[in-house]
């Protein structure tokens, strides 16, 4: 179940007239399931929208694409990617996508794969397919809902879970190009004070993709090579990142060196 940056709820609300409203409960009130499934609506579209308007959207670790030349398959490392549209797509394991099967959906509980329309023949001319991620749902753990009414529907089920999932495939364009922005750092303070200059908010982009690399092929469908991060003049970069912190640290203090003196040059660039 794919979701835009409006939740496309039942509503026909434009995102410029798009409201939240979380529920609110009161003594004695007869509370539906639908009452409390719009409790968890509500705190998951406010957290797309900061996802979306803070930290922006694309690879935030991982999600790693490798494969060998003159091979049919590529593999995605483990990886935590922000979607398009706020939500936030955590790949757990390697996944392997067969480029002769490109744009089946991967998903190890469901066997039963069927092609899909993002099908690229194996053989022709040589080319480039995007290896693109978005996010998906799965309905799990399914049980057998009580009889309505007078019971004659007792064999109706129901999913009591809802997994984020995500959904693999290869694509013959790219789509929502990451263009790099040029800022002037020598522009004169006294006709432009701000260095950088007041932005609206990000639109919604159009498609809920996460472009991971691009593979080049050759004539008989191979990979010729695989490209995790391009970017020049005529070419912009579809593999797109988000500023990722996690790795950095800081020491609150001097450090020792005698503690590490292995370590010594970089104690010395800390304490400095």
């Amino acid at each position: 179940m794919i979701k835009s940056c409006q939740c496309e709820s039942e509503s026909s609300l434009s995102d410029i007239h798009y409201y939240f409203d979380r529920p609110h409960f009161f003594p004695r009130q007869m509370v539906g399931p639908e009452d409390l499934n719009d409790l968890l609506d509500y705190s998951r579209q406010k957290s797309r929208l900061r996802n979306r308007m803070l930290f922006g959207w694309g690879v935030v670790c991982g999600a790693i694409v490798d494969g060998e030349k003159n091979a049919a398959q590529v593999s995605v490392s483990p990886g935590f990617i922000l979607g398009p549209y706020g939500d936030e797509i955590y790949i757990p394991s390697v996944v392997k996508l067969d480029l002769s099967e490109c744009g089946v959906t991967v998903d190890p509980e469901c066997p039963a794969q069927q092609r899909s329309p993002y099908h690229v023949a194996s053989k022709g001319e040589p080319r480039t397919v995007f290896i693109a991620v978005r996010y998906d749902e799965r309905k799990t753990q399914w049980k057998k809902a009580e009889p309505a009414g007078c019971g004659c529907d007792s064999s109706s089920c129901e999913y009591t879970r809802v997994r984020d999932w995500f959904e693999i495939r290869c694509l013959t364009y790219c789509p929502n190009p990451c263009l790099a922005e040029i800022v002037n750092l020598d522009r004169d303070e006294e006709d432009e004070p701000c260095l950088f200059e007041n932005r609206e908010c990000e639109p919604c982009p159009d498609e809920p993709w996460v472009v991971l690399a691009a593979v080049e092929l050759n004539e008989e469908g191979l990979i010729k090579r695989v490209r995790n991060c391009v970017f020049n003049d005529t070419d912009p970069s579809c593999r797109r990142r988000v500023v990722n912190t996690a790795g950095n640290c800081w020491c609150s203090g001097p450090v020792e060196l005698d503690e590490q003196p292995e370590r010594k040059d970089e104690m010395k660039a800390y304490n400095q």
